[in-house]
């Protein structure tokens, strides 16, 4: 940055960035990877976000990291339902374990709901569509109960991934 100042040419730290990673994959895998790695290896995170207009739209930059990786995402939500998309690295299956019951019960779940998710033999979601089929199959979007039970249901599978030692598959998910 100090060089190209002192030839005159002003440019953003990010904008540096978005010039060297334009059209090269293998680089934003490569992040991916580092999130993925840091968040099975660390004992602690932090997490802080920032807001900021470019071409005349809002955004948010995450950065998720300890004193041993730092990640950085960008992203048009703040939304918890965003975060929870981040921290799960670019996987895009849904689990139900012991992480996204408790998720669940934290977030104050209707206990009939987390019954039929927990009583259930099928704890492995594809993607989004495998899991919605699901919760038609056991008829959770009909509840009339608070908090809602899709939403909340939806966070602790995408949670079940990243939470505790639920960020490495479990044999049952890994087989499927």
């Amino acid at each position: 940055m100090t060089l190209l100042r002192t030839l005159g040419i002003l440019i953003s730290k990010r904008q540096v960035v978005r010039l060297l990673n334009d059209g090269h994959d293998g680089l934003r895998a490569e992040a991916r990877d580092v999130l993925r790695a840091g968040l099975a290896s660390a004992a602690w995170i932090t997490v802080d976000d920032t807001g900021a207009r470019h071409q005349a739209k809002n955004g948010f930059c995450t950065q998720v990291g300890n004193a041993h990786f730092t990640w950085f995402g960008t992203t048009g939500s703040k939304s918890r339902r965003n975060f929870l998309d981040l921290l799960r690295a670019g996987h895009g299956d849904y689990v139900i374990n012991a992480a996204a019951l408790a998720y669940m019960r934290e977030r104050a779940l209707a206990a009939q709901v987390i019954d039929r998710l927990a009583e259930h033999p099928d704890r492995c979601f594809a993607d989004q569509r495998a899991f919605n089929a699901h919760l038609e199959k056991l008829r959770i979007p009909s509840l009339k109960v608070n908090p809602d039970p899709v939403l909340i249901a939806t966070e602790g599978a995408k949670s079940g991934r990243h939470l505790g030692a639920a960020s490495r598959p479990t044999a049952s998910c890994a087989t499927r």
